[in-house]
């Protein structure tokens, strides 16, 4: 994932600014030619560090530099980070602007074969990949508020709509910055670019969320497409980060409603909240604070494959793909998320981008999922839906979930299968009877009544299926069993807790009428060594007092038929039986 930069060099100073805004220092760039007639042209200069920057025939986007050192020509992949203007030389400084990084290699060579010294010339760069400019018309008609120069200026086709000033800046910065919502919108629906960061690291929504502008702000991302989780790279703020420092509530709550989570993290791990309470905005950080989301509208059902490895992952979102016809770029941003084998108490997110698959660590913080330096999120549902509208530092946003295979129906115990009942099931049935006649009573019930201690009632207390009614309210009124859908759990089931604690009697030798009486009292079985928390607290559930505050059947069949570690037995003595045909 990429992160925030891991070096942001910002160099400003005026004597620097002079010499990269002379032309014909930025002149190197050679536009889509091939890596032989890069050679051809820099063998022909000859001279020792003499370089050209061409676009990269095999990387959409990025760029390739081409420097000639004792004769030979050595080539460098230039690689763009995310949407905006961030390059790196393979695993060197990550660096704002083409025109910043070549100017950090002219000075020396920083672990290049040699330093770039002689500029064979070219055309200066794309103004979308440059951190600086020069002020042109557009720049000063939009600071002037000039809606019909610059109208004018955008219906002639003015090629330099995206040119960067001295500060970096674009029109849609400057527009954006002084709230010009009418020339904003003019130079949205030209085309100009929107996600982009001046020579401060900030992009034109950093500036109307600084400013107080939450007209201009919704502006931005409805018609502009802004990303709201575009960082500023020396601190990670987002734009709402800023709006909650400055205490401009208007711009916080356009910006929830529009969908910007609402805990992003700084590098400092500060959340807007954070800010708005260290500055006193109390106001914000209520709202902040208490802020709830929209109900996701996807579901787990749609991509989560619960227990998969690494390569059956990657299996299963190419297998889908190549059954759907989405082929090489099609297939960018199919996604499915799986239960993590190798981190306790995490997911992992497996998606394909270029034809490569990536997967990311899902970590839980609290209450809080995250991926690397990404917001706090939720639930899982929440974070897939986050980064279906942003890709915040993913490869891509996530456009195709990839759903499990169906899980076969549930069998009715009328139709499970028979095999020949042995001896050893005929005397379990007995015993079943006798404990049934010994609990029950052959005629009314008493109250409370006496449990027999013997070896058809240990046999049964080990045996019972974890569905087993033996509640209080069973005992003490006969309740009969209701519908599977709604029946809720009993409060003495013990059965699960003995299986982790390997057998161990649940109540030690209390008798019967000792057990009820702990369990009247409020007092539980404690959580067995090996037992996790999360099956503990489906136990402590099951053993409310009330049964209305006991789960259902149909909720336990979805816990755990969602959890990794548990399969529907029924079904294994299918295999099982398949296995030894």
């Amino acid at each position: 994932m990429i992160t925030t930069m891991t070096s942001f060099i910002l160099l400003k100073t005026n004597s620097f600014l002079l010499r990269m805004n002379r032309e014909d220092n930025v002149n190197w760039f050679h536009g889509k030619i091939s890596r032989e007639n890069a050679e051809i042209l820099l063998k022909e200069e000859g001279e020792d560090g003499v370089f050209l920057v061409r676009e990269s025939n095999t990387s959409p986007g990025d760029y390739v530099l081409s420097v000639l050192h004792q004769g030979e020509v050595v080539h460098y992949q230039i690689r763009r980070h995310g949407e905006d203007a961030f390059f790196s030389i393979e695993e060197h400084t990550t660096v704002h602007g083409l025109d910043t990084l070549i100017q950090h290699y002219r000075g020396d060579s920083n672990g290049l074969v040699t330093r770039l010294s002689v500029v064979c010339k070219g055309q200066p760069p794309p103004h979308e990949s440059r951190t600086q400019g020069t002020t042109n018309l557009l720049h000063r008609a939009t600071e002037a508020g000039e809606f019909n120069i610059v109208s004018q200026l955008l219906a002639c086709g003015y090629r330099s709509r995206d040119a960067k000033n001295q500060d970096g800046q674009t029109a849609v910065h400057i527009a954006a910055r002084a709230g010009r919502d009418d020339i904003l919108a003019k130079l949205i629906e030209s085309g100009a670019t929107v996600n982009v960061r001046d020579s401060f690291g900030y992009t034109p929504l950093h500036y109307t969320c600084q400013n107080n502008l939450p007209s201009t702000t919704e502006l931005l991302i409805t018609k502009g497409n802004a990303n709201y989780q575009m960082r500023h790279a020396p601190t990670g703020k987002v734009p709402l980060h800023d709006a909650a420092q400055k205490g401009h509530i208007e711009c916080v709550k356009v910006l929830l409603k529009l969908n910007a989570p609402s805990r992003p993290r700084t590098i400092a791990q500060d959340t807007p909240a954070d800010l708005a309470k260290h500055y006193g905005h109390m106001e914000c950080y209520q709202l902040l604070k208490n802020h709830t989301p929209d109900p996701p509208k996807t579901s787990k059902s749609q991509w989560y494959h619960g227990t998969l490895n690494r390569e059956e992952a990657v299996k299963t979102l190419e297998a889908f793909c190549n059954q759907q016809g989405l082929l090489e770029r099609a297939a960018d941003g199919a996604f499915l998320v799986r239960y993590s084998e190798r981190h306790a108490n995490a997911y992992v997110l497996t998606m394909l981008s270029e034809n490569a698959p990536y997967n990311f660590i899902i970590r839980k913080e609290a209450q809080w999922l995250y991926i690397d330096d990404g917001p706090y999120l939720e639930s899982l549902e929440r974070l897939v839906e986050h980064y279906g509208r942003v890709p915040d530092g993913l490869p891509t946003r996530l456009l195709i979930p990839v759903p499990p295979k169906p899980k076969p129906p549930l069998p009715e115990f009328s139709t499970m299968p028979r095999t020949k009942k042995s001896p050893t099931r005929a005397a379990l049935n007995q015993s079943l009877s006798l404990v049934k006649r010994d609990i029950l009573g052959d005629t009314q019930p008493s109250p409370v009544p006496p449990v027999a201690n013997n070896n058809a009632f240990d046999l049964l207390t080990r045996n019972l299926s974890f569905c087993s009614d033996f509640s209080n309210d069973s005992i003490n009124n006969n309740d009969d069993a209701q519908d599977n859908e709604t029946y809720k759990v009993p409060v003495n089931n013990s059965t699960l807790w003995e299986m982790f604690s390997y057998g161990k009697q649940p109540y030690g030798d209390m008798r019967g009428i000792e057990a009820i009486q702990v369990v009247e009292s409020g007092q539980r079985l404690e959580r067995p060594e090996d037992c996790p928390d999360e099956i503990y607290q489906v136990m402590l559930d099951c053993w409310a007092y009330s049964p209305d505050l006991r789960p259902t059947f149909s909720k336990l069949v979805d816990v755990f038929s969602q959890h990794p570690d548990y399969v529907n037995i029924s079904q294994l003595a299918l295999d099982n039986d398949d296995a030894t045909v």
